[in-house]
């Protein structure tokens, strides 16, 4: 018998499978993909990152590559698949136990929405979190479904009413912003940098991708961490996710350059969709 919001059900019409792992551990994974112009843009980059971030929780893969593949597409034709679509997937482990799982097999569930661009490419303002500090450890490159400082970044960004947050890490570096990775482009010595891992940023899809994409077209780049302090007028500073880039022009009183050259060639070099 369970009290599901002040009604009691019996065990069999709970409106979720019990146990449920992924409910009272948040022992999982998710991925955010978008479908657009007829494609599942990055899918090679969402399955990789789906596989080491199982692997990292021995969760084993509950689907192959060919499966997933049909799957989105199956959900996608279903809700028009002529509209630009963000799919989630979330993906838990099955079984009993407390905190020592009996099992490692997985449930999961595909989700879509209609997908919007976002309408500007610029933002004005950043400011630093007052209350998130990220911290590096075995999976935090990894997007479990236990995502608490984001939400409370995001709830953070709500109450401010600001653009964008930048979420520094334990040892004051920058490490990304509230749902996105940062890209630094240096306009004097033609550099770009992007916080590493250790930092303690998620492991973007977009993040890789554009990081194979500078290193192909020859540009400089390279992980590195960088302070507030090291910010200054020759740093021009980009948000990356899987919606694409934006420039940010300003963190806390600091102003940053307005190259809009470097946001069109991270433009350009996002949507070589490989």
């Amino acid at each position: 018998m369970i009290n599901y919001n002040g009604i009691l059900l019996t065990d069999d019409k709970s409106p979720v499978n019990l146990p449920n792992r992924g409910l009272h551990f948040g022992d999982g994974i998710f991925e955010t993909i978008i479908y657009k112009n007829s494609e599942i843009q990055f899918f090679n980059l969402h399955w990789n990152r789906l596989n080491e971030g199982l692997k990292t929780l021995h969760i084993e893969l509950p689907f192959g590559k060919d499966a997933l593949k049909a799957h989105l597409l199956q959900l996608v034709k279903r809700n028009n698949e002529n509209n630009a679509q963000r799919i989630k997937i979330t993906i838990w482990r099955d079984g009993k136990g407390k905190y020592t799982p009996i099992e490692n097999s997985a449930s999961y569930l595909i989700e879509n929405e209609l997908f919007h661009p976002p309408e500007n490419q610029i933002i004005n303002q950043a400011f630093v979190s007052q209350k998130v500090t990220l911290h590096h450890h075995a999976f935090s490159h990894l997007k479990t479904i236990s995502a608490l400082s984001y939400v409370l970044a995001a709830i953070e960004k709500k109450e401010r009413n600001i653009e964008e947050l930048i979420l520094l890490n334990h040892k004051s570096e920058i490490a990304e912003a509230s749902s996105s990775n940062l890209f630094f482009y240096n306009v004097l010595t033609r550099k770009w940098t992007t916080p590493p891992l250790s930092a303690g940023c998620i492991s973007g899809v977009s993040r890789r991708h554009l990081l194979n994409q500078l290193e192909a077209t020859g540009e400089f780049i390279e992980e590195q961490n960088l302070s507030l302090a090291e910010l200054d007028e020759n740093y021009a500073l980009f948000s990356s996710n899987v919606t694409g880039a934006k420039q940010i022009y300003q963190v806390d009183e600091t102003l940053l350059n307005k190259d809009s050259e470097a946001l069109t060639k991270l433009d350009q070099l996002f949507n070589e969709v490989h």
